[in-house]
């Protein structure tokens, strides 16, 4: 008996005999017949039989064996009842009626699509680039300077709340091609999120644009975890100041009999979050909670405008000329500072104002030289002390500060 894993197949010349012996039962064809492995194991036997007991050249389509022979050779089942075993092909699809077109491809297009398709040039070095981290995400807030001042647990510096954290995944694109910029102690890299549930804005942006794209600033871990705090620390001030500024001028405009000769520029700071990155625990450890953290991100909105740069921390005057795109902007932030100077009673403002027509990015918070006194590491390295004690000699008032409604001193 054959034992042979591939299915049989039996040439024409050798099926002619079997047609001939069960004539009754399989009809003769032209083709060479196929049967599945299923069926292989009684026709190499029986194949192996006829070899034995009768000589091949002497059985023909013309002389039938004698009953003699056929009496000597072992009982087997009728030929058709063994083909009923293998797998019946499907039927034949119904001829496709003449109203059905057919259409030959363009040749010339056919020609330009294998040629792309068939190759695979893919770019290796892209893909090498696509960081994949696990997360857990600290959303930072944006609190009004009065709550601020009212709570007294709210009295810090931003710190990470597990009650408002949750995990996630964070795809970075590290290629020194796809940076956003670079710092001092960061670069900004743009990335993707697979929920955009990072931030309220930007997911009303991302479904409008029906993508979830974030900056991340990225940093080392260890000694430079504490600078990725202080930043995440300085924009939730920095917030709180521009809501401050904001109320008050609201509250001026509310109260005032004359409605000011200009719009007010509606701009806010980028929602954002710090993203402490984590590599699960290896497989066959006990616990299934997240390790200790080894990078962490600043992952903000990604500002998709034009970035402009209004009012440097070195001065507090705008840096833009009246006939550049941003000037008007760079005007009411100045006046802005004006307004958070005068009513903090000049302990700090915001300084470093840049970003999009809309939407600001990385700030400073300036604080006077009484705030710092004791202590080095007061709103980052970029607080600097003459800032604040400088800002009436040095501010030039313009048209949003001299508006009577704000009562403001010029």
């Amino acid at each position: 008996m054959c034992s042979r894993s591939e299915p049989l197949f039996l040439p024409s010349a050798t099926r002619s005999i079997h047609s001939s012996v069960q004539s009754s039962t399989l009809d003769v064809a032209s083709e060479p017949l196929f049967l599945p492995s299923a069926t292989r194991s009684v026709h190499s036997s029986a194949l192996v039989v006829a070899g034995t007991q009768a000589d091949l050249s002497t059985i023909s389509s013309v002389e039938a064996p004698s009953k003699a022979a056929l009496s000597k050779a072992p009982v087997k089942r009728p030929f058709h009842h063994e083909i009923a075993s293998v797998p019946s092909s499907p039927p034949l699809k119904k001829v496709a009626s003449a109203n059905v077109g057919f259409r030959s491809p363009d040749l010339e297009q056919l020609w330009e699509v294998l040629q792309s398709g068939g190759t695979t040039d893919i770019d290796v070095r892209q893909m090498l680039t696509v960081q994949h981290e696990n997360i857990e995400f600290f959303p930072i807030p944006t609190r009004p300077l009065s709550v601020i001042l009212e709570d007294p647990k709210l009295h810090a510096a931003f710190h990470t709340d597990t009650k408002l954290s949750h995990s996630s995944r964070l795809t970075v694109q590290t290629s020194t091609d796809d940076m956003l910029g670079i710092g001092g102690f960061k670069t900004a890299h743009p990335g993707r999120s697979p929920s955009s549930d990072h931030f309220t804005r930007s997911t009303l942006q991302a479904a409008a644009q029906t993508r979830s794209i974030f900056q991340l600033d990225a940093i080392t871990i260890g000694d430079e975890l504490p600078k990725l705090f202080r930043e995440a620390n300085v924009l939730y001030w920095a917030c709180s100041l521009l809501t401050f500024a904001y109320e008050y001028i609201d509250h001026c405009v509310a109260n005032s009999a004359n409605t000011p000769p200009f719009d007010i520029p509606r701009l806010h700071f980028v929602e954002a979050g710090l993203a402490l990155s984590h590599d699960h625990a290896q497989p066959g450890h006990k616990s299934k909670s997240l390790t200790m953290p080894r990078a962490g991100y600043v992952v903000e909105e990604l500002i998709t405008d034009n970035f402009i740069k209004y009012i440097h921390n070195m001065d507090c005057n705008p840096m833009l000329d009246p006939y550049e795109v941003g000037y008007e902007i760079a005007e009411f932030l100045a006046c802005t500072q004006h307004i958070q100077f005068a009513k903090t009673g000049g302990l700090a403002f915001i300084s470093d104002y840049q970003g999009g027509l809309e939407i600001l990015s990385d700030p400073q918070v300036l604080t006077h030289p009484l705030v710092n006194k004791g202590k080095d590491d007061i709103f980052r390295d970029g607080n600097i002390k003459r800032g604040v004690s400088t800002f009436e000699k040095e501010h030039n008032c313009n048209k949003f500060c001299k508006w009577s409604g704000f009562k403001l001193k010029i």
